[in-house]
Parts: structure tokens; C-alpha cells; sequence
């Protein structure tokens, strides 16, 4: 039996085998339409990819399917912090995901999500992009004041910012990993798929030459820009700014103050375990001095931490703790197994949030309970 792995997030879909070090498969798609198209790109991942395959018939196939993020909330929108503790080689881990509407930090203690204790941020990649936007409207505007009101006055469109943020000087991942990451057409697609609301903040184009956006900006020949020093420190600063810790409402609070929270509301014996392992994911995750900055403002509140980037950082995000799971749970099963063997094995795997077969969903069986966040 051959295993086709998907993993769904925000806004692609990625298909491979468990066994391959990265997926075969990416397609994104419109999350305005969840139902829809959805299901329709990836019933045709299924068909595409499946037709690649040697000896495989589709309806014999066991399809994982690996959903992340906050799209399905009701079924595993924590997946990814599951995921960065495998990858990280651990079983407990204090996980701060910066997703791209909500930042979570979400304990893990022996690979179960302690949901009662999430806490939940408006802090994200969105928030930091306004921020970004209206950092270069200043600079512009203070280089030319008699226009300091133009909003079109920035020196690249908003959508080749939204590029710098998804760079390889981001995500430092291999060459041999380029081909999966968002070039500058692919990042305004993204863009355009996202919610009206965030079209609002869509700068005009530059009517700037070339000469001054390069002031801001190195614009390279394979049409991804490279992040200038000033912007990582505007991206820290806005995650690291906030409300002071004594506000009532979390979600304005700086970041540091909802993980001190965290901390705090950890049980006795999980306190010291967990904030020496705070693994950081996400879309910002591996911005330059990212850690450094975690380990400074939680030094300064009395409450040391030890904070890693998960190594599995990369453009198709969970890939690397997916598989992890698929080998430690499928056991055994692979192209050469019986049906009668492999359904036997399928019966013996233990219930876990990371795998679950379609065929469950098909016999109405109910999820289990650990499969839903507390509220």
C-alpha cells in the first residue's frame, strides 16, 4: 500500500509521499471559497500526482490528510505546533506559531496539546505588514515632505513587500529548495486571494525610479526581494510593542507579556521543561534576531527562556514533522503489503491528531475528543 500525504494550510496544498524529503506537489488556492475549491484542487493533487506513481491504483490509496492552521478550526488548526515538536526531536515544547492573522502560543506537553492554556494574539504577519507599509510611508514622506500625505509615495508596491517577508532571507532553506518558494507572481496571487478587507491596504505602484528603490530595496534577477536591516527590526518592533502586561485584554498585549502569561498559568512541573524549550514557527519565524530579541525581553521580565527556530522552517512549513509522524505511526505499510495485512496494521494505529483516515470519515465515525481545542 502506497501512502499519499497531504498537508493543507492557509493557502496551499501540498501532496507527496511520506518517505521523500519534500512534497511533489504544491497548489494554492482561494480560501474565500474553502468549500468549493478546496475540494476541487485537490481532488485533481490527488488525480495528478497519483498518475505520476508507478503500479498505484487510486481508490486503493490511503490518503492522510494533514489540515493546519485556522481554516478547518474543528479539526486540527494546531497541527503545525505538533509538528515543530517532532521536528525538534521532542515530546514537550512551549510553541509560539506567528501565523499570518493570529499568533498562538500553544503548550505541548508528551505530544498533547494543553488547548485550556492557548493563548491567542492579533499580533501576526498581517499586523506586521501594516506596520511595515506605514514605516515606508514615513520614510518617504520625510524624504519629500512637500508630498508627505501621498500614500503613493512608497517605493515598491505593497505586493513586492508581501515578497520580502516570504524570501529565502527569511527562510533560510537550501538551494535545492527553491523551486517551492513564492516568486513575486505566485506572492501577488496569494495576495489577491486573501480577504477583501486586506486589499484596502494595497499601495499604488512607485512612481519612484529604479536608482531610489534600490535605496529600500535589492531587487534581484530572480524576482525576489531581499530584506534591508531596518526591516526586520520594524517587524520585531511591532510584535514586540504592545499594551503593558496588567491589560486586561491579551490580545493587544506585546508578545512577550502573553508568553510570560503562558508561563505563568503552566502547572508547577512543566514550567521549567517548557520555557527551556520555545520553539518559534511561522511565517516570521526565522526573521534576523528573532531569538536573540525573545531571550532579551523575557530576561528582562525575571523568567529566563531558551528559544529555538524548529528546523523544519521551510517553504512547505510542516512537511518535515509530518512525515516524522506517518513513519513512527504506519509502522510497517508500504507498496508491497498485502490489502488484507495493510487494513489489519490500519485497525492498530493508535488514535492520534496528526493521522487520520479517510476511511473513518467515510464510516461516520465520530472524531475522537482530543481532536477539538477546549473553549
Amino acid at each position: 500500500m502506497s501512502t499519499l500525504l497531504i498537508q493543507i494550510d492557509e493557502k496551499s496544498i501540498f501532496l507527496g509521499i511520506p518517505e521523500e524529503e519534500r512534497p511533489r506537489i504544491r497548489h494554492m488556492y482561494n480560501s474565500n471559497e474553502v468549500a468549493e475549491n478546496l475540494a476541487e484542487q485537490l481532488m485533481y493533487s490527488i488525480i495528478r500526482l497519483c498518475s505520476t506513481l508507478p503500479n498505484i491504483v487510486l481508490q486503493d490509496t490511503c490518503v492522510v490528510l494533514v489540515v493546519d492552521l485556522f481554516l478547518m478550526k474543528a479539526i486540527l488548526w494546531m497541527y503545525s505546533a505538533l509538528t515543530a515538536t517532532l521536528s525538534a526531536g521532542s515530546k514537550d515544547a512551549l510553541v509560539i506559531d506567528i501565523g499570518w492573522y493570529e499568533t498562538k502560543i500553544i503548550p505541548i506537553a508528551d505530544l498533547k496539546v494543553l488547548s485550556n492554556l492557548i493563548h491567542i494574539s492579533n499580533k501576526s504577519t498581517i499586523s506586521v505588514i501594516k506596520y511595515m507599509h506605514e514605516c515606508l510611508v514615513a520614510v518617504c514622506a520625510a524624504s519629500d515632505p512637500t508630498n508627505a500625505s501621498r500614500a503613493d509615495l512608497v517605493p515598491l508596491s505593497f505586493q513586492g513587500l508581501l515578497s520580502s517577508l516570504l524570501n529565502s532571507s527569511v527562510y533560510p532553506y537550501a538551494d535545492l529548495d527553491i523551486p517551492f518558494t513564492m516568486n513575486a507572481e505566485e506572492t501577488v496571487r496569494m495576495f489577491h486571494n486573501s480577504p477583501r478587507n486586506l486589499m484596502t491596504l494595497a499601495s499604488k505602484a512607485s512612481h519612484h525610479t529604479s536608482q531610489e528603490t534600490h535605496l529600500l530595496f535589492d531587487n534581484c534577477q530572480n524576482d525576489r526581494v531581499k530584506l534591508q536591516p531596518w526591516i526586520p527590526a520594524a517587524c520585531l518592533d511591532s510584535l514586540f510593542h504592545g499594551t503593558d502586561s496588567t491589560h486586561l485584554d491579551l490580545v493587544e498585549q506585546a508578545l512577550p507579556n502573553l508568553l510570560q502569561k503562558v508561563i505563568q498559568l503552566l502547572p508547577m512541573d512543566l514550567r521549567r521543561p517548557l520555557s527551556k524549550k520555545i520553539l518559534l514557527i511561522g511565517p516570521l519565524a526565522s526573521i534576523p534576531g528573532m531569538l536573540e530579541r525573545w531571550n532579551h525581553e523575557m530576561i528582562a521580565r525575571g523568567m529566563p527562556v531558551h528559544c529555538l527556530q524548529s528546523h523544519y522552517q521551510n517553504p512547505f512549513h510542516a512537511w518535515y514533522g509530518a512525515t516524522i509522524s506517518c513513519k513512527s505511526q504506519m509502522g510497517d505499510l508500504n507498496m508491497h503489503s498485502s490489502s488484507t495485512s495493510a487494513e489489519y496494521a490500519k485497525q492498530k494505529l493508535p488514535p492520534s491528531p496528526m493521522l487520520y483516515f479517510n476511511s473513518q470519515y467515510s464510516r461516520g465515525i465520530p472524531l475522537p475528543e482530543w481532536w477539538f481545542p477546549q473553549i
